[in-house]
């Protein structure tokens, strides 16, 4: 009896190398293509808002969005503003607040105060398709995980982050900005990977990769990460990294 053994050609493997070198090939493009989708959708999410912070202002007497204090903020409809600073005094800066007490203001605060307002406003106006209405002027939540940070902020469609907004004031603590780019008391969105809001301190994990990051800043800016008005910051206090930061 005699055996025979068979095997791949050289020009069938070349077939085959190519056919796995083109799905690996298809794997990585549509990744990229999914990817650079979501970049543009987060562009898309910020120049909306710009929009909607400006139509607010020329339909409420040139007001901020979560800064709009009383009378007006009752008499526009909106929820009832506190008496203490970052609570809805209409001095142009967005603050958040710790707690109902005087000097309890910050920029960093997200839990309540003007900074979780600025949303509230905006979904109240009808200039947003989101919908907060869960904040309040007067209160700070002490801790918030999970789907309830989605009750105070809108999401992006990149790695779980939020859009947050804010300011650089005297209380902002040790965040680096790069620089010249922010001056003080400028109001600034924030777009941050969260997974722990509280009334004083928040919990970031990186928000983008530096590809990503640089494609959103050259979509949106000048492709410089710490030059413009699109730029990465660092919270020294908790080496937290943030994500880009838009005007």
């Amino acid at each position: 009896m005699k055996s025979s053994k068979t095997g791949f050609t050289l020009i069938e493997m070349s077939i085959v190398m190519l056919i796995i070198g083109l799905i690996i090939g298809g794997i990585l493009t549509g990744r990229d293509l999914i990817t650079a989708a979501k970049i543009r959708a987060t562009v898309s999410q910020i120049e909306k808002y710009n929009t909607a912070v400006r139509t607010f202002q020329l339909k409420y007497n040139r007001f901020l969005p979560g800064d709009i204090p009383d009378p007006y903020a009752s008499q526009f409809g909106f929820v009832a503003r506190g008496a203490y600073a970052g609570e809805g005094d209409g001095n142009d800066v967005i603050e958040g607040i710790g707690g109902h007490n005087p000097n309890w203001n910050s920029a960093t605060y997200q839990t309540g105060g003007e900074t979780a307002m600025f949303w509230v406003d905006l979904s109240t106006a009808g200039l947003i398709k989101d919908s907060f209405n869960t904040a309040t002027p007067i209160t700070a939540q002490n801790l918030l995980t999970g789907s309830e940070i989605d009750l105070y902020l809108p999401k992006t469609p990149i790695r779980e982050s939020h859009i947050t907004v804010s300011s650089r004031d005297q209380n902002i603590g040790g965040v680096t900005f790069g620089t010249g780019v922010i001056s003080a008391n400028e109001n600034y969105f924030q777009v941050a990977n969260i997974t722990q809001l509280t009334n004083i301190e928040n919990t970031y994990l990186p928000s983008f990769t530096v590809s990503e990051a640089h494609n959103l800043d050259k979509k949106l800016d000048d492709g410089l990460p710490q030059f413009g008005k699109v730029i990465a910051a660092f919270r020294t206090f908790a080496n937290y990294y943030v994500g880009p930061i838009t005007m």
